[in-house]
C-alpha cells in the first residue's frame, strides 16, 4: 500500500474549522490504496475548545503523530499567534524523522542517502504514487518510491535539489521564470549555459556569467542593448538587460522543462489539485463551508452533507449530465 504524510496543525480534538479537511479525508484513503499518517500538534498547545467526541470520530486505522508548539503566551509578544507558525519547528523535526524512517533504500549504483542536507526535507506533503521519474523518461518506478506532490509554494530550488539527492520523484510545481513588467522577454527566452558560463539573448548576443559569492551570478548585455532592434521588447533600463542566475538555476530549469511533459501534468492534476479544487468549491459559497452554522457534531455533519450534496448537484449541472438510451448517464463536458 502506498503511503502519504498529511501535515495539519489543526486536528481533533481541536474543534476549529481547519480541523475538518484532514479529519474527513484521511479515513477514506485506505479504500483507495493509501496508508495515511497525520502529523499534527499536541492537544496541550491548542488555544481553542477541545472536543473529545470529535477526537473519537477518527478511526484507529489513521496513524496520528503529534508534535509540540511554542507557547502562545510567549510568541504573541513577538506578534506570532498562528498555530502553524508556532508549531513549525516541531512539525518540521517530526516530519524529518518520519521521512527518514520511511524513505526506501536506494539502488547500489546511486548515491546513498547519507547527506545531511538531503535528509532535511522542509514542509512536505509527501506520498508514493504513479508517474514518471523525469520528463520524457519511461515510467519504470515501483510503488515503494517516494513521490511528493505540492503547489508552487513547495517549488523552491533548495527543496528540489534535496528531492533529487534523496531519489524522490518530484511532483511539486515550480513557478515560471519572472519577467520584467510590460510583457518583456522573460528569462526562459534566454539560452543559459551553466557549463560554459554564458547566457545568450534572443538577438543572438552572448554574455559571460559573472559568478556571485553565494552561488549563481549575473550576465550583463549593456553595450549590445544600445543599438539592438529587440531592445524595446527586452528591457527599459538605460544600462541594458541584466539576467540574474540563481544558485539553484540548474534544477529549476530542469523542473520547468519537465512540467511541460503531458504525462507530468496528467499525474499532477490527478492527485493534489483535485482535492484543493473541491475545497475551493465548498468555500466560495456562504452556506457554511468555512464555519459551522450549527452546534453539535451530528448537526454539523448533516449540514455539511447538505452542502456537499448541493455542490455535487451544481457540478452535475455544469457537466450537463443526461441519460441517453443505450449509453446510460453521460456528460456533455469532456
Amino acid at each position: 500500500m502506498r503511503r502519504v504524510l498529511m501535515i495539519s496543525p489543526h486536528f481533533p480534538p481541536d474543534s476549529s474549522a481547519g480541523t475538518h479537511r484532514v479529519r474527513l479525508l484521511a479515513p477514506h484513503m485506505a479504500a483507495h490504496g493509501w496508508e495515511p499518517t497525520v502529523l499534527t500538534v499536541d492537544p496541550r498547545d491548542y488555544e481553542g475548545r477541545l472536543d473529545e467526541q470529535l477526537a473519537a470520530s477518527v478511526p484507529d486505522s489513521v496513524r496520528v503523530v503529534r508534535a509540540r508548539a511554542w507557547d502562545a503566551a510567549r510568541t504573541r509578544r513577538l506578534g506570532i499567534g498562528d498555530l502553524g507558525l508556532r508549531a513549525y519547528t516541531g512539525l518540521k523535526r517530526a516530519a524529518m524523522d518520519l521521512l527518514a524512517d520511511d524513505l526506501p533504500a536506494k539502488p547500489a549504483d546511486t548515491k546513498p542517502f547519507e547527506d545531511e542536507s538531503a535528509s532535511d526535507l522542509d514542509d512536505l506533503v509527501s506520498a508514493d504514487g504513479d508517474g514518471s521519474n523525469e520528463a520524457g523518461a519511461e515510467d519504470d518506478s515501483d510503488d515503494d518510491q517516494l513521490h511528493v506532490y505540492g503547489d508552487a509554494a513547495y517549488g523552491a530550488g533548495e527543496l528540489q535539489e534535496r528531492f533529487e539527492d534523496s531519489d524522490i520523484a518530484n511532483r511539486c510545481k515550480v513557478q515560471p521564470a519572472s519577467a520584467p513588467q510590460g510583457g518583456l522577454f522573460s528569462k526562459d527566452e534566454f539560452d543559459i549555459d551553466l557549463q560554459a558560463g554564458t547566457v545568450g539573448c534572443p538577438a543572438g548576443q552572448t554574455a559571460p556569467i559573472r559568478p556571485a559569492r553565494g552561488g549563481g551570478g549575473t550576465a550583463e548585455f549593456g553595450r549590445w542593448c544600445w543599438d539592438c532592434p529587440l531592445a524595446s521588447q527586452c528591457t527599459s533600463a538605460a544600462a541594458g538587460r541584466t539576467v540574474r542566475i540563481g544558485r539553484h538555476e540548474r534544477v529549476l530549469a530542469r523542473e520547468r522543462a519537465a512540467q511541460v511533459d503531458p504525462a507530468w501534468q496528467a499525474d499532477y492534476r490527478a492527485t493534489r489539485p483535485k482535492v484543493e479544487r473541491k475545497i475551493a468549491h465548498l468555500m466560495r459559497h456562504r452556506h457554511g463551508g468555512r464555519r459551522a452554522r450549527v452546534r453539535g457534531l451530528a448537526k454539523v455533519a448533516a449540514d455539511f452533507s447538505l452542502l456537499a450534496a448541493g455542490i455535487n448537484l451544481a457540478r452535475l449541472g455544469v457537466l450537463n449530465v443526461s441519460h441517453q438510451p443505450g449509453r446510460g448517464w453521460v456528460t456533455a463536458v469532456a
